[in-house]
């Protein structure tokens, strides 16, 4: 099966970091997760409450049935198959997230080596990151170089995506596309861009792109998921977008006030049952890229800890997680919940460690 070198490729796929709800104007995903269920109600204090049932396997047990159920989820081993609209495509975004989640689990390097193949491979790479179609991408670039990165058998093609990406970055700071279709980076976007300068010890690089994500925080603390059209001053903080913030933040350095504002935010957004919420209900994704972010500070570390309770307690017979807080297993939500499930979290899974 052939990507689809379109805008829908890029719109279905760039950012598969969350659950994408994509606008058919832009080739960029709306990183949410739907969820039908009510909000549970927030904890006076998150780090204080009672964790949910300990009555569930270890978080690590459970990452690593989860990480099965996602080899399950790839088609001859190599990659991830989606469809919109009535047509399959090659999913290059949650593949690299299955990718991630399985090293995250301590999958040995040799087993993922076919996905590492096929994502290297010219017809799946170009059309992705847009470099045989429109222009390039920041963040489809950024985040396949931290999937080379990662699993250690393509430095080749970690640094030749750096490369790349130094090329987008705009005086201001800003990861920007260059494409037909016009600039359609994205907070999130910049974030992935950052690990992957810090990957490549392009520290000037990665702390001018951490000044220019700072100044777009909100004033409770958040990030919005995408930036303001020219003279809009309303800020909407996004929980996932937050999340990833942090990851890039405190690995950066340099940006401490936003990044305790960032983890401050995300804590008091939890719930009392030990999850955090998207789409008016509790998210597998949100959750798992939470908690990630949170532990961070060792002081919410307890709810880092009831975040993989309530994860774990939502694991289906088959190994995977729902989307929400149930239902049938989702391959990229529980992508997700593997990395905060095991441990590792992105930034474990990129060898990563925060600043100073």
């Amino acid at each position: 099966m052939k990507p689809l070198a379109t805008r829908s490729l890029a719109c279905l796929s760039i950012l598969s970091l969350a659950l994408a709800a994509c606008s058919q104007d832009s080739p960029y995903p709306i990183l949410k997760t739907t969820s039908p269920a009510a909000d549970p109600p927030k904890a006076t204090s998150a780090d204080d409450d009672e964790s949910p049932s300990s009555s569930v396997m270890a978080p690590e047990e459970v990452a690593e049935r989860a990480a099965t159920y996602l080899e399950t989820a790839l088609v001859d081993g190599t990659h991830a198959v989606g469809a919109y609209d009535g047509q399959e495509y090659d999913d290059v975004g949650l593949t690299i997230d299955i990718l991630w989640a399985r090293l995250a689990a301590g999958h040995r390097v040799a087993a993922v080596a076919p996905i590492v193949e096929w994502l290297a491979s010219p017809e799946v790479v170009g059309p992705y990151t847009g470099e045989v179609e429109d222009g390039v991408y920041a963040a489809a670039t950024a985040k396949t170089g931290l999937a080379f990165h990662a699993s250690g058998l393509s430095e080749q093609l970690a640094s030749k995506q750096l490369a790349t990406l130094m090329t987008l970055i705009a005086a201001d700071g800003r990861l920007s596309d260059q494409s037909e279709f016009g600039d359609y980076s994205s907070p999130i976007g910049q974030a992935l861009g950052i690990l992957l300068l810090v990957t490549g010890s392009e520290g000037e690089a990665a702390g001018k792109a951490a000044a220019f994500l700072a100044s777009q925080q909100c004033e409770d603390g958040g990030f919005p998921v995408a930036y303001p059209d020219s003279g809009e001053t309303a800020c909407e903080s996004d929980l996932d977008t937050t999340a990833l913030a942090v990851d890039a933040l405190a690995v950066a350095g340099g940006q401490e006030e936003a990044l305790t504002s960032a983890i401050t935010f995300l804590a008091k957004e939890q719930g009392a049952d030990g999850s955090w919420s998207s789409f008016g209900g509790p998210s597998t994704n949100t959750t798992a890229l939470a908690a990630e972010a949170v532990e961070l500070d060792s002081a919410h570390a307890k709810a880092a800890s009831r975040a993989r309770e309530w994860l774990a307690s939502r694991q289906n017979d088959d190994g995977g997680l729902p989307v929400a807080g149930e239902g049938d297993s989702d391959p990229r939500a529980t992508a997700q919940a593997v990395l905060a499930l095991s441990g590792q979290g992105l930034l474990g899974v990129l060898g990563l460690v925060p600043a100073g």
